[in-house]
Order: structure tokens, then sequence, then C-alpha cells
């Protein structure tokens, strides 16, 4: 039988920079404590012909609020158990970001800004890149560093995600797998308490335990997820176009109406988050002033779009120019602001025009080449 934490032994939710689990756990699985860093690595391609996303790749720098924003959507924070031998289990904590191909050189502008830890990665099979960091000491000194090298970006002994607080409920992960990673800079991880801390820890991390791991320690104490204490504070902007770069969507329809002669044009803007995020696009609406909040009740999705003609003009377009995307959605929201400067000309009540429309509708998003 798993053991389910107590109200007294781990706090119930966490306070933005703050946390922590006090698991009082006395646990044994077979004495599993000869236990090693990570040392995984993947072997690197070098490809060609990958297109740039900006004309100023080499000299833009990445805004820190922005890099929040954009972890907040597309990064994850794992604590990875890989069994060795019947008494050996190795713990690997592993900060990462994975991108379609497309988007390598915001890959490598990331790396950058975390001082050049970790390796980049390609799975040309699948056409993706991903950014990990997985050695303890580069973690320690870039990822969420408390003594810091003379040469680090950050000061004060705080690492980027205490500087920039992620937003999201992946506050949470990043606050449950730092705690892991200290434990493992102290050596808690070569005592058997603290392994059982640790695999505790793991039970709430992201989407928990998997059924094999739950084979493997039938006995852990399984913790409750901490609830996220929600900020009433704004959005950094910065964060907002982070955020977006990686989880919104810039798109184009043309719907044939029955009760028009030509075909009805429209651009919108789109963000979809489980609904466990709904603050968040709460917030988003509120600080662009417009669009509409709505769960997709069939998957538990909360969307919110913007379609009018004048918000995508007023508030959708002069954003996005004020505050980049950096990545390869900025070709997207540049298509959408192409469509939108046409239907001003009522191009798009031309058949020519409609086909310039649909056109550039036909190489956004996913098929773009």
């Amino acid at each position: 039988m798993s053991n389910t934490s107590s109200p007294n032994s781990v706090s119930s939710s966490y306070s933005r920079f703050a946390v922590v689990a006090d698991l009082n756990t006395s646990s044994s699985q077979n004495g599993l404590l000869k236990l090693k860093k990570s040392s995984q690595s993947l072997i690197s391609y070098t490809l060609k012909n990958v297109r740039e996303y900006s004309t100023n790749c080499k000299t833009f720098k990445l805004n820190s609020w922005w890099i929040t924003g954009f972890s907040d959507g597309d990064s994850t924070f794992m604590i990875n158990l890989k069994k060795r031998t019947n008494l050996t289990w190795q713990i690997m904590p592993v900060f990462q970001i994975g991108l379609n191909i497309k988007d390598e050189k915001i890959i490598k502008k990331i790396k950058h800004y975390f001082n050049d830890a970790g390796n980049v990665s390609y799975d040309v099979k699948n056409n993706k890149v991903y950014f990990r960091v997985n050695k303890i000491k580069d973690l320690n000194d870039n990822i969420i560093p408390r003594g810091l090298p003379a040469s680090s970006r950050f000061s004060g002994g705080r690492s980027h995600f205490e500087s920039y607080p992620l937003q999201s409920d992946k506050f949470i992960d990043y606050k449950l797998w730092s705690q892991t990673v200290r434990s493992m800079i102290a050596k808690d991880h070569l005592t058997e308490s603290g392994f059982f801390i640790i695999i505790s820890l793991r039970t709430a991390l992201n989407r928990g335990m998997s059924p094999k791991l739950k084979e493997e320690f039938p006995n852990v104490t399984i913790l409750s997820r901490p609830k996220l204490n929600y900020s009433s504070d704004f959005l950094d902007n910065n964060w907002i176009a982070g955020f977006c770069a990686a989880e919104s969507s810039f798109s184009i329809s043309v719907n044939n109406r029955v009760d028009r002669k030509l075909p009805q044009v429209r651009a919108r803007f789109t963000i979809g988050l489980n609904k466990k995020d709904e603050h968040l696009l709460i917030k988003i609406k509120n600080q662009l002033d417009s669009g509409n909040v709505f769960l997709t009740k069939a998957d538990s999705v909360s969307n919110i779009e913007i379609g009018k003609l004048q918000d995508i003009k007023e508030k959708i377009i002069p954003f996005f120019d004020l505050y980049n995307l950096n990545n390869i959605k900025s070709y997207d929201f540049s298509d959408l602001k192409k469509v939108v400067n046409l239907i001003d000309n009522k191009e798009h009540l031309t058949e020519s025009g409609l086909l310039q429309i649909k056109g550039i509708k036909d190489n956004m998003n996913l098929r773009r080449k």
C-alpha cells in the first residue's frame, strides 16, 4: 500500500519564492543506496539548410522575462530514475526544452543565455532539437545556483527562475525539481532516507510516477502535489511574448458562406492551455484588453481567442511589433499582418486577393516549409 503524506509533513501550497517538503520517510527498498550522478548524453548531428527565423539572429539578446515565459510554455523539469542493477539506481535531474528543428536558432540562444551550460542535441527522425542541462555542476552553477561563479550573469546568489519566477503551474515542478537537485548537491541522495525523500518528491512532479516506478517503490510516501498561489501582479509584457512564442497560434481562415458571394476571411490569435492555468489566460486577456476565455469541456482545455479585426489591428499587432516573439512563430505573425493589410485594402473581395491570401494561409504554422 502507498502512503499519502499528511498535512503536517508537507506544505499544501507554495509561496512564490519559498517552498518545501519536510518529508519524514522511513521506507526502505532493498537498501538502494549506491547512486551516481547522471552522465547521459545524446549524439549531436550537424544539420544543413535549417531556416533562420531572424535577420539579426547573431546579435539580438533574449529578455530574461521572455526566457521565463517561453519556459512556462515549452520547458520540462524532470527527475529520471534509471535502474542500473538490482541494488543500484541512478537519479538524473534534467532541465529540457524541445522544439521543432526549425527553431534551432532560438534553442542555441537559450543555451547561450544560461552561460552555455548543457548541450544541444537533435532527433533527426522526428525533426526535433533539444536543449538539455543534466550535469549536476551545470544545474548548480546556472539553473539553480546559490553560490555563483564570477562569470555568472545572475547576481546575489539567485538563479534565473528565482529572479524571474515561472507563472504557470510549472512553478510547482520547478520547486520540487530544484529541491531534488539541491539534495543531490548536498549528497543527501546517498543515504536511504535522502533517497526516498527524492522518490517522494518525484511522485508529485509533472504527471507523477509511472506504473512501472510504482511497482518498483510500492511503499514510498506519495506526496500530494502542492497548489500554486496565484499572484495578482501584472504579467511582464516580455513574459507574455515568450509564453505566446511557445503556446499561441496565429491563423487565417477562408470559409465559404451560403449567404455571401465570396468566402469570409478571418485572422485569429489563440492560446489553449490546461484548465489549471486558466488564470494566465484571464490575465493575458485583461492586459491585451481583448478576446474571450472559454473552456473546451471535452478535454478540459481553456482557450483565449481574439478574432475581431479591430482587436487584431489595434491590440495584437502593435503588441507583438513591440515585444518580439523571437522564434519561428514570428513568420506566422508576419503572415497574419500581411493578410490584415490585404483585408484593410479590400483585396480579400477580389479573386486575385483571395488567391494571395490562400497562398499565405497554406504556408503558415505546421505547413511552413
